[in-house]
């Protein structure tokens, strides 16, 4: 479904250059179905590095689960 509306939205404009981020860029499989297609109409995909393309709910968990740490040891 993303590789299909990106494209979608490189057909509708006259832009040649997608940039992924987030979570959703570390998909190897997406990175590979998006690039390939993207040059394929002759547009370039930029992702980060895999270290870089975080998930804000992973993030979030983490947070959550120290705080829980933390209060249970201070009652």
């Amino acid at each position: 479904m993303l590789v299909a509306k990106t494209l979608a939205a490189l057909d509708q404009t006259t832009y040649t250059r997608v940039v992924v981020g987030g979570g959703v860029g570390a998909n190897r499989a997406l990175r590979e179905r998006l690039s390939a297609a993207a040059r394929e109409r002759g547009a370039e995909v930029f992702y980060p590095d895999l270290q870089f393309c975080t998930d804000n709910g992973a993030m979030i968990a983490l947070v959550g689960a120290l705080r829980l740490r933390h209060d249970a040891v201070d009652d």
